[in-house]
């Protein structure tokens, strides 16, 4: 029996909610994406977002005509339909949403440039590459100074951040741990952080699935070493089961 392959089949059909039977007493995933959208408005006066973090936000939903639409969150421009973009059907209760409507940031590690030789060090705190990530889990990979953490502290992790390969191998990625909270994040990579009305957690295996690294590995630019933007990255259609 080929159990790597046995278990991308058992995820391909998870995130297509073909698992298990799906409860239609369960709270909508609408629901769950409403709230989300109203933490980062709030998030957003409280000056813990800026404005741009939430201005492209869109709601995806079916029409009567049973076609799927996009639309801007804030209600400003038309529907557009999306027929073509679907990649497959969802079961009653969940939703398609961009990962970009789904996170409440996300940001591009330090440019290169901004990490000299001499910030490295044998024992200091570790720098997250996409290297450092296997399976799901961050391990330590080079180290650099406090002094260097805190010249580039907007780039320092936080525990429940979701880091994102941006180079090489696509779908690379891993929640930050408890003890890994004040970790580097590095040139190679995205993280994003993720909103508390959910339980986030399922990206980690969505990042594994077939669907998400051969859409990633699409939209990435690059032949030999694949490259992503934070467009790409963002506009990634995810399935959202309900919360339950």
């Amino acid at each position: 029996m080929d159990t790597k392959k046995l278990r991308q089949k058992l995820l391909d059909l998870a995130i297509r909610g073909k698992l298990v039977p799906q409860d239609p007493n369960d709270e909508p995933a609408s629901e769950l994406l409403s709230r989300i959208h109203a933490e980062k408005l709030a998030m957003v006066e409280r000056g813990e977002l800026k404005p741009k973090d939430v201005k492209n936000d869109t709601v995806i939903y079916f029409g009567s005509d049973g076609l799927p639409y996009e639309k801007r969150a804030d209600g400003k421009g038309e529907a557009k339909c999306i027929e073509g973009e679907i990649p497959f059907g969802l079961p009653v209760g969940w939703r398609w949403v961009r990962f970009s409507s789904f996170s409440l940031s996300t940001n591009t590690g330090p440019f290169g440039a901004a990490l000299h030789k001499t910030d490295y060090v044998k024992d200091g705190i570790p720098v997250v590459n996409p290297a450092n990530i296997r399976d799901g889990v961050i391990f330590p990979g080079k180290r650099v100074t406090p002094l260097t953490c805190k010249r580039l502290s907007s780039y320092v992790l936080r525990k429940g951040d979701f880091v994102i390969g941006r180079r090489g191998e696509m779908g690379r990625a891993a929640f930050v741990g408890q003890n890994q909270g004040g970790w580097l994040c590095g040139t190679g990579c995205f993280f994003s952080r993720m909103p508390c009305s959910a339980d986030a957690s399922f990206l980690n295996y969505l990042f594994k699935a077939d669907y998400v690294k051969r859409q990633l590995e699409k939209d990435a630019i690059g032949t030999t070493l694949k490259n992503l933007n934070l467009n790409v990255l963002g506009a990634l259609l995810i399935p959202v089961p309900p919360l339950a």
